[in-house]
């Protein structure tokens, strides 16, 4: 279970993807949860700013 999945989401998938200033940099896809409407990009950013230190925290979110 990830941290998005645990609030806002069914499913997600991490994924390591190119930065041109750190080299790497962290993408997550979520798949929103039940019928509703899904999370909002601020509802997203907002859940990881809460519990990640800013390093940690996923450059690209995509809702599938």
């Amino acid at each position: 279970m990830g941290l998005l999945t645990e609030m806002l989401a069914d499913d997600e998938a991490r994924r390591r993807v190119p930065d041109p200033v750190l080299g790497e940099a962290v993408a997550v896809a979520i798949e929103p949860r039940g019928p509703g409407p899904a999370p909002t990009l601020a509802e997203l950013q907002d859940a990881c700013s809460a519990r990640l230190a800013r390093y940690k925290k996923p450059r690209r979110l995509y809702v599938l």
